[in-house]
């Protein structure tokens, strides 16, 4: 049907113009016109003056009392005007609906560019709920939401192929929801929208159920494939072909209940499924292209706030934590490996770099969850303690110094080496900014070098431990 419609609209260019200069010079008062949809010019057109109309050849066939003839100045065979009942009022709602100016060209562009351009608005609005790492149940009830409304929305724009027959790109986020949902995903969120069809009725709505479970079937069984089997462009273009392909067969049922010709179903079929495919084609490139974008911007997240050598936060990240977080109940540890100059001139600097990851990774593993701990650069580290007291602190931090000087070693292939860090903790409550909180710790770490290495400073007293 869309492929015909281009056809008769090219090969009829010589009689519209001749039937243009007729109604200029011999009938003025004929206009053209789509206003209301007459069972002799249903699907075919036709031009209406009140109680004149000029109906297409198959009119002239196949209404009794037509008679064919031709009109001076127009094409040949033009069937003339032929007076008949006026023309029923139509309403508001229904004008611009009929089937007579959907023949034309311009009118099936309009529907389809509109079809195509709601199902990229529907799926950019999906794309927003595609994030990194696991999906919150919130989250995929808003994605099926926009799911099912797409559908709606896209069958609310149909185009009209026949009585009772009309196409759309419903089935796509469908088949998107399929693709990342499941075959019970598809299945629930095209009830809905087969619901809504069959209210909508007419030769297609049991044929179009069908299709859509279709749909959901055949992607799903095309995406468990697709990781295994489907690996080239060309297998993953002929998936996509068949995901709407064999469901779109229905298409010819359809038809033959409406008592269309084979050849008026094939041009359809071969029509729909192309645009069905190149929808899910499209919709497929919004997400994804969101998709590599958060990506990006993930690892450049991760760039940007990660050390790379350790995995843990940098200097940047820290000071975001702690640029405008309150400060009340946070101990503040600067510590720095002991004697790691001579492990990097004895073993190498790539060893170096394997005993700072050790040392990270048995921070990670000493700390509590709501402590965190940085890279600052070289051989220097920050914590950040989330503790009321310094006895609670200093039970962390100590248990930290041995765990460090029992597994780093080890963990960076020197298990002959003992590895020990010198340190200063001070409190955060009480200082004028981070920025003295650091100079001070960075004082009391200067002390604890200088008083033999493998201890934390602090300015609170504990007994038999650490001096301020």
């Amino acid at each position: 049907m869309l492929l015909n419609a281009v056809v008769r609209w090219g090969l009829s260019s010589h009689a519209a113009s001749s039937l243009s200069t007729l109604t200029d010079h011999h009938l003025p008062g004929i206009r053209e016109t789509h206003a209301h949809h007459d069972p002799r010019t249903a699907l075919i057109g036709g031009w209406d003056s009140g109680d004149i109309r000029f109906p297409r050849h198959e009119d002239a066939r196949k209404t009794p009392g037509l008679v064919r003839g031709t009109i001076p100045g127009a094409a040949p065979g033009l069937t003339p005007p032929v007076r008949g009942p006026p023309a029923p009022p139509r309403s508001a709602g229904q004008r611009g609906k009929g089937y007579s100016e959907l023949t034309m060209p311009w009118h099936i562009l309009d529907l389809l560019v509109t079809n195509f351009a709601l199902l990229v608005a529907g799926a950019f609005a999906l794309s927003l709920t595609f994030k990194p790492g696991r999906v919150a149940a919130t989250t995929l009830a808003v994605r099926a939401a926009l799911t099912v409304a797409s559908s709606f929305i896209l069958l609310s724009h149909s185009l009209p192929l026949a009585p009772g027959l009309m196409f759309d790109l419903r089935a796509v986020p469908i088949a998107l929801a399929t693709y990342w949902g499941g075959a019970r995903m598809g299945l629930a969120l095209s009830v809905p929208v087969i619901a809504y069809r069959l209210h909508l009725g007419g030769n297609g709505a049991v044929p179009a159920a069908i299709n859509l479970v279709l749909v959901v079937l055949i992607s799903s069984l095309l995406t468990r494939l697709a990781s295994r089997h489907l690996r080239s462009p060309r297998e993953r273009t002929l998936s996509t072909l068949a995901a709407f392909g064999i469901p779109n067969l229905l298409v010819f049922a359809a038809y033959s209940a409406a008592g269309r010709p084979f050849g008026e179903a094939l041009s359809t079929y071969l029509s729909i499924t192309l645009l069905d495919a190149l929808g899910l084609v499209a919709a497929g490139i919004v997400i994804n292209t969101r998709q590599r974008a958060m990506d990006r911007n993930a690892a450049l997240e991760q760039m940007a706030f990660l050390d790379p050598l350790t995995g843990i936060p940098n200097r940047r990240q820290f000071d975001m934590d702690t640029g405008g977080a309150p400060l009340n109940g946070l101990y503040l540890l600067l510590l720095d490996i002991d004697h790691f100059k001579q492990v990097n001139d004895t073993y190498g600097h790539d060893r170096g770099d394997q005993v700072l990851q050790a040392v990270a990774q048995v921070m990670q593993a000493s700390l509590r969850g709501s402590d965190r701990a940085y890279r600052f650069g070289g051989e220097e580290f920050v914590l950040l303690l989330h503790t009321a007291t310094a006895e609670q602190a200093l039970d962390i931090v100590h248990r930290l110094r041995r765990n460090v000087a029992a597994t780093a070693g080890p963990k960076a292939g020197l298990p002959e080496v003992r590895l020990t860090f010198s340190g200063g903790l001070v409190p955060l409550v009480g200082q004028a900014s981070i920025d003295e909180a650091i100079q001070d710790a960075d004082q009391l770490l200067y002390q604890a070098k200088g008083n033999g290495r493998d201890q934390v400073r602090t300015q609170t007293l504990r007994s038999g431990r650490t001096k301020a």
